[in-house]
């Protein structure tokens, strides 16, 4: 039998697996991260330039470019379709990767075994969504196989493939330039092990070709961006940041904990075996010192560096920037395992208690929440154990588990070796289904949000020009990207005068006395079509609109103005359901003739005032359950040359059906 047929096997059927699992999933999802990476690869295939809804765009690496041609050829939905597929097909080739690394260590079977865990870490699951780490993780694999292979062989051509191998790791996403202190590390590691100097000499060549790619790239993005803090793109301000050495400390022993749950344990015993060995100078098979010298260094530079970043941008488990590190951990345990598990004492009892403790540390009540899940999959049936019990109960469960995984590691039985990667494999298939179903059920909830039950391109079937999407100061300021990753039309994004969290770019535009807005370039904002929140109307035709579900706005509208954007009113304070919970400032530009209507509802029996221009003029008493419907007129010299303000309060809770400002 063709010796590679059980892994092209199992290669297809984690892909087919992958894929058909995405295709309920209603991606994107992740804001902004989705949104960024297909909207700027979109611009790149469409225009030559990387442009965030005509806004300059971070360098965030080649992943733009990858997803980017799909939706520029197919479109955004088709384009998502391919993505999935192909993002399916290119995360379960890192099991491949594994199946060739480990097989002229531990034989074909483990070789095999090696790959099928890697094909059922959860992760794989963002497949299925426009991330970076569908790239990342296959690429970073393969490149730590051509670490460990140029170590063992530091040929020319071993050396030569290793440095394109990091390149494309590197390119994949940008967090890839960790590999080249792993390099350094693991090859020094190796040297140690092998009691041989010679190693980084021999690997001169890799050092030289680095620096001067690295020299290279510095002149690039300096001659880019005009400034060294653009070495790293995005991720530059993550570099640059001041770090609390506490707190770094205490979220890297977090992030260890977390490499316990990403790959079940056992494997960090294996690993911590393996290098006992190899620190004694035991270890004789030069492919397994690489191997284990990679992996420690993997390890060891994935949780400092996810740990950092974890404490200060994330402050919660960031697994998904762990899962490189799983490859080589399941490598080194099946290398392990097909030795026959040797367990010296007492250090392997002393290994398992090091592997436990950072686990059985982790305050997983803290990091075991439904906010975790697009970070860290694994954590999700924790959250389910968590909503089937309590905090309590989730907390001495993760103790026993951590402590009884590494127990198996110690006290097995060597004939009962298979049963290590059958729980394992278990472990993480079940994660993996789970893990699938909770983010395909966020996704849609988060769908309907966004879109109510209008098609996702709403925008495109009515618009027949270039749009502006004016944010007006959502807190859901990721609906800004959603809406724009599915409709192409819209090519601005300005925000009125506000907080705007989140935004990389975007133009405030400050509404004049009679509604037209002024960008703060100084110029009138441009276009005659322009998507806003239903909070706020323009002179104009409306052209469509959609409800939106549990945000702190009712709806979108797209407006096609008879000339730049004229705001017509900006209602602040009302709630999306029409409830009054402090006071509503209705704000009238070119106020002229005209009333205010209003239909009240009493939910707690207090009176309603209004106010206009700062002065009430009517008192409202209202009992509760009271429906009150009338109008308040615009002041008696509104001309339509200045704005006017109406305010609407009431010491309790009042209900609306309906404000609005009609012109006469």
């Amino acid at each position: 039998m063709w010796p590679a047929l059980p892994i092209v096997v199992l290669v297809a059927a984690s892909a087919g697996l992958r894929f058909a699992a995405s295709r309920s999933l209603a991606a994107p999802w992740i804001a902004p991260d989705e949104m960024i990476y297909g909207l700027l690869g979109r611009s790149l295939w469409d225009t030559g330039h990387g442009t965030l809804i005509g806004a300059t765009g971070p360098f965030y690496g080649g992943y733009p470019l990858l997803v980017g041609l799909p939706l520029h050829v197919l479109g955004p939905a088709a384009g998502v379709t391919a993505i999935q597929l192909g993002q399916a097909i290119l995360m379960s080739l890192a099991a491949a990767v594994v199946w060739a690394w480990v097989r002229p260590l531990a034989g074909n079977t483990w070789a095999l075994v090696a790959a099928a865990l890697t094909a059922c870490l959860p992760s794989l699951a963002y497949s299925g969504l426009l991330m970076s780490e569908a790239a990342f993780l296959p690429a970073a694999t393969l490149a730590l196989w051509f670490v460990a292979r140029a170590i063992v062989r530091p040929s020319p051509a071993s050396q030569i493939v290793l440095v394109v191998a990091l390149g494309l790791a590197i390119a994949a996403r940008l967090q890839g330039a960790i590999l080249i202190p792993i390099l350094v590390t693991a090859a020094l590691l190796d040297a140690w092990f092998a009691r041989d100097r010679r190693v980084m000499v021999r690997l001169a060549p890799t050092w030289i070709a680095i620096a001067a790619v690295g020299v290279l790239w510095v002149g690039f993005r300096l001659a880019a961006d005009g400034s060294i803090t653009g070495v790293l793109g995005a991720y530059s301000d993550t570099v640059s940041t001041a770090y609390d050495t506490g707190k770094v400390a205490r979220w890297v022993l977090y992030h260890v904990g977390d490499l316990f749950l990403v790959v079940l344990g056992i494997p960090l015993v294996a690993l911590g075996v393996l290098a006992y060995g190899a620190v004694r100078g035991r270890e004789s098979d030069p492919g397994v010192r690489a191997l284990v010298a990679v992996s420690l260094s993997t390890s060891l530079w994935l949780t400092i560096q996810v740990g950092a970043f974890a404490s200060r941008y994330v402050g919660q488990l960031a697994e998904r920037d762990l899962i490189v590190a799983a490859p080589p951990l399941f490598a080194c345990l099946c290398v392990w395992l097909a030795r026959g598990l040797p367990r010296p004492q007492p250090a392997t009892s002393m290994i398992a208690f090091a592997v436990a403790v950072p686990a059985v540390v982790l305050p997983i009540r803290t990091f075991v929440t439904p906010f975790a899940t697009p970070d860290a999959f694994m954590t999700v049936p924790l959250d389910r154990l968590l909503e089937a019990t309590s905090g309590h109960f989730l907390e001495f469960a993760w103790m026993i588990f951590s402590v009884s995984l590494v127990a198996v590691a110690v006290i097995l039985p060597r004939r009962a070796a298979a049963l290590v990667p059958i729980l394992i494999g278990f472990g993480l298939a079940g994660a993996s289904v789970l893990a699938s179903s909770e983010i395909t059920k966020l996704a849609r909830i988060d769908n309907d949000r966004f879109f109510g039950t209008a098609a996702r391109t709403w925008v495109n079937d009515v618009a027949t020009e270039p749009v502006t999407y004016l944010y007006g100061g959502s807190s859901y300021w990721n609906g800004v990207w959603k809406t724009a990753f599915w409709n192409d039309r819209i090519q601005r994004v300005a925000r009125l005068p506000g907080p705007a969290p989140g935004f990389l770019s975007a133009a405030i535009a400050s509404p004049r006395y009679d509604g037209v807005l002024f960008t703060d370039q100084g110029g009138p904002l441009r276009g005659r079509e322009i998507v806003a929140s239903t909070a706020v109307t323009f002179f104009g035709e409306p052209l469509a609109e959609i409800a939106q579900v549990d945000l702190d706005q009712a709806g979108l509208r797209i407006w096609r103005t008879p000339g730049s954007p004229r705001l017509s009113t900006w209602t602040i304070g009302l709630k999306p359901n029409g409830d009054i919970v402090e006071p509503v400032r209705v704000y009238v530009y070119g106020c002229a003739k005209g009333r205010l209507e209003l239909t009240l509802l009493g939910k707690q029996g207090t009176p309603v005032v209004i106010a206009v221009d700062g002065t009430r003029v009517m008192r409202i008493p209202l009992a509760s359950e009271e429906v009150w419907s009338g109008s308040v007129p615009a002041p008696k010299n509104a001309n339509g040359a200045g704005r006017c303000t109406f305010e609407i309060r009431s010491a309790g809770l009042v209900g609306s059906t309906r404000v609005a400002f009609v012109r006469m």
